[in-house]
């Protein structure tokens, strides 16, 4: 099931750990031991360009696989650049490649003055 409008905010240059749970239509935990996890974000919901990509082997831990729970980690370098609003999506994949998008939001960068 996807979670539209999960939407987060900070400051240019920080890093930040954005948690994300995945669960099904019926609302209960998906286990994603086994699926691979995917996060980025664009200028917009019509960009397919992305500023961000994040994955299991970049920036993701399952922290809790069997329970559907992932932090997304943002580093400084990621967000050194940005001001303003973005769009961002992830997504699981399966072990037959089905993609299911998880969530989907706005990422508000806000300029830092230091």
């Amino acid at each position: 099931m996807t979670v539209l409008r999960q939407n987060f905010e900070l400051v240019a240059g920080d890093s930040k750990d954005i948690g994300f749970h995945v669960v099904d239509s019926l609302n209960a935990d998906v286990d994603i031991t086994n699926y691979g996890v995917y996060w980025t974000a664009t200028l917009s919901e019509m960009d397919s360009n992305p500023l961000i990509v994040k994955s299991v082997s970049n920036g993701i831990a399952k922290t809790d696989a069997t329970h559907g729970i992932f932090v997304v980690s943002l580093t400084k370098i990621d967000t050194l650049a940005l001001k303003g609003i973005y769009y961002h999506e992830s997504k699981i994949v399966d072990t037959q490649l089905n993609e299911y998008s998880n969530t989907t939001g706005r990422m508000i960068v806000r300029n830092s003055i230091l």
